[in-house]
């Protein structure tokens, strides 16, 4: 980004955190994870698929900024079904995922087999 904007990495992330009040990487998380807490709503989505789609590089990143900044686990915050509104899967993901209909909740997830009528509460 520093290239793109022609300054030096250094004082790009100084312009950025006087500008956005963050660093650019945790700007950057923030924005991954907050579109992951509406991606871990829809239970035809792996947390794997989640991670990917986010732009997290590994299982281990996506969690500890995930729990960095909610407090929870990406599997947590699905068990629980935090989030008022149910977001509308994108369309690209929409036409991926149809053909996959699990008889059995990604990762063992309670929240959503609750939610397809597969558990009792």
């Amino acid at each position: 980004m520093a290239q793109e904007c022609s300054m030096a990495p250094a004082e790009f992330e100084h312009a950025f955190c006087e500008t956005a009040g963050v660093s650019p990487r945790r700007y950057l998380a923030q924005i991954r994870v907050t579109e992951a807490k509406k991606l871990l709503l829809e239970p035809h989505l792996s947390l794997t698929d989640v991670r990917v789609v986010c732009g997290f590089r590994s299982q281990r990143d996506f969690t500890r900024s995930f729990m960095q900044l909610t407090g929870r686990s990406p599997a947590a915050w699905r068990r629980h079904g935090i989030g008022v509104a149910r977001p509308t899967l994108p369309a690209h993901l929409r036409e991926s995922t149809a053909a996959r209909t699990p008889s059995a909740p990604p990762d063992g997830d309670v929240w959503s087999a609750r939610h397809q009528g597969t558990v009792s509460a």
